[in-house]
């Protein structure tokens, strides 16, 4: 008697905390067994899943952001600005602009996708590395910013696309394990 009342009371405290988990008891009187049905392996996601994903979007909500500082800069932002920076910005060509608006849009609706746990979250993440190679590219052969802003012109390019491939692979891991659906 006291064990079913110490099991009941287990279950009481346990079971808001297990989710999808469920207790049960198979004989009321006697603590036989309880048993456990865990979630299958497919629905058992790791906390760095989430992390990863949670910290994506922040990272594309920068960009998002970024891009709209930079489409919606006004002529006085632009006097501000030192003369070879602003050249560059006022230089840019509209395909760039699309790439640059494709990546981040891409790059943030993936990480929503990750986040929701969606397996299209892999060709959209895709798309969003294609853009960042296409704007990276001209950055880095096609302009003088590396004259005009030092190598931080080169470094955050860089950094930008070894982010989007590792979201971009991560996802299709996931995917590949049956993590996103």
């Amino acid at each position: 008697m006291l064990v079913s009342r110490v099991v009941l009371r287990f279950q009481r405290f346990i079971y808001p905390f297990l989710g999808k988990k469920t207790l049960f008891l198979q004989n009321s009187n006697i603590l036989e067994t309880i048993k456990i049905r865990i979630m299958d392996k497919k629905t058992n996601v790791s906390t760095l899943y989430w992390i990863i994903a949670s910290v994506a979007i922040i990272w594309n909500l920068m960009g998002l952001y970024a891009f709209y500082t930079d489409m919606t800069m006004t002529p006085e932002t632009l006097a501000a600005m030192e003369a070879g920076q602003r050249s560059l910005y006022e230089n840019f060509p509209m395909w760039k602009k699309s790439a640059y608006g494709v990546a981040t849009l891409t790059g943030f609706l993936g990480s929503l996708g990750l986040v929701l746990r969606k397996s299209w979250a892999v060709p959209v993440l895709l798309l969003s590395v294609v853009g960042v190679v296409v704007q990276t590219m001209h950055t880095i052969f096609m302009t003088n910013a590396m004259d005009v802003m030092g190598p931080s012109a080169i470094i955050l390019p860089l950094v930008i696309l070894g982010i989007a491939t590792f979201l971009y692979f991560f996802a299709r891991n996931r995917a590949a394990k049956g993590i996103l659906s």
